[in-house]
């Protein structure tokens, strides 16, 4: 779980920049993008796999179904990014809180002793 933990903090660090970026009015570079969505992906397929190993995963399986869904916003930012236009804001904000809140209910498992 930690593995996991990980890579969306190093996401969320990478979608922080990018935001930062939209609201500059700058463009953001694809490679940015096309990272932070690696870094996420693979903290997915790491949540996933823990959620899959454990009998009651209750909360994390909660988690990777709100990462599951951030993942699809996500994937509809990117086809506006290659389409060279301007990301919609209020997707950019539900994709945001939906990570927040994945990666709020993550850390509230990591951290409840068991």
């Amino acid at each position: 779980m930690t593995a996991s933990i990980t890579f969306f903090a190093l996401a969320i660090f990478a979608g922080l920049t990018m935001a930062t970026l939209h609201f500059q009015g700058k463009k953001i570079p694809l490679a940015l993008g096309l990272g932070h969505g690696s870094l996420a992906a693979t903290g997915l397929v790491l949540l996933l796999l823990v959620v899959f190993r454990q009998a009651t995963a209750g909360m994390l399986a909660v988690a990777a179904g709100v990462f599951a869904v951030t993942a699809l916003g996500g994937l509809g930012l990117i086809s506006y990014a290659l389409r060279d236009r301007r990301l919609p804001t209020p997707l950019l904000f539900l994709h945001a809180s939906l990570a927040l809140i994945g990666f709020l209910l993550l850390l509230s498992v990591a951290l409840t002793p068991p």
